[in-house]
């Protein structure tokens, strides 16, 4: 299979409208959430977790699910400024002889240093501006990581990826392909029994991993842009807004214009 160049840094701001949870989302690289408005609950059982309050950081390590639940405040919206590591900065500054393909477990960071906070704002500008070179960027990027480094927490990433971690990095990278799991097998040199065998291993199947991918996608871009819903829809590789609509109802059990609008 042809090797793909690494993941590029995102940062991003995310907007709720709406005091919601959502189930077993997949987070691709580590991902850097600084709560600004609203709390995010964090669910690690039936009654298990933590809240994560404005100006609290929470790392998410690469390769794992989450439940969350985004809550607002006061009728505001709840918000977050998120920025999305790939591997090899985490890895540049916390060492790749570091990597754990068991232990990976979130960080909270609750009395965050004013100059943490100052450098993710930063970056959210700097990342938009078509003056910053790729590799000027990547550079500024590693400041909240030494931060944390600093604070002394450790972050690690996965030594190795699941194949539902590779099958999800493929169909990310081109979200309207028609993907075939005999083609997907071939590429990842198994038979298409083997892929199914492995997949059903980790209980899940291609196209369950294919669907979610898409609506996480979708999830993502009403939260973190204005586009419209239809446009959100093709973006993500659904044929039509309604089924779109339809899989992201009976996926995230809300309307894709509540994410933006509130529930009267």
């Amino acid at each position: 299979m042809e090797q793909k160049p690494p993941d590029k840094l995102t940062v991003f701001k995310l907007c709720q409208a709406n005091t919601h949870a959502f189930r077993d989302l997949y987070i691709h690289n580590t991902l850097f959430v600084l709560v600004q408005s609203g709390t995010k609950h964090i669910l690690q059982g039936p009654s298990e977790g933590f809240d994560v309050n404005a100006e609290e950081l929470l790392i998410f390590p690469s390769g794992s699910f989450i439940t969350i639940e985004n809550r607002i405040i006061s009728g505001g919206d709840y918000g977050a400024l998120c920025i999305s590591y790939p591997d090899h900065l985490v890895d540049k500054v916390f060492g790749e002889s570091t990597r754990n393909p068991e232990k990976r477990n979130a960080v909270l960071i609750q009395d965050c240093p004013e100059a943490l906070i100052t450098s993710m704002r930063s970056l959210l500008g700097e990342s938009k501006s078509s003056t910053y070179p790729d590799s000027i960027l990547e550079h500024r990027s590693l400041e909240p990581l030494l931060w944390v480094k600093n604070l002394g927490f450790h972050l690690t990433t996965p030594f190795d990826k699941r194949v539902d971690s590779v099958i999800r990095y493929l169909v990310k990278d081109d979200l309207c392909h028609k993907w075939r799991i005999g083609d997907v097998a071939d590429d990842l040199g198994y038979s298409e029994a083997t892929l199914r065998r492995r997949l059903s291993r980790l209980k899940t199947t291609f196209s369950d991993i294919v669907t979610n991918v898409r609506l996480e996608n979708g999830l993502t871009l009403l939260q973190t842009s204005d586009l419209s819903i239809s446009s959100v829809a093709l973006q993500s590789g659904f044929s039509t807004p309604s089924h779109f609509s339809d899989a992201f109802r009976k996926r995230f059990d809300i309307q894709p214009r509540h994410i933006r609008v509130p529930i009267s």
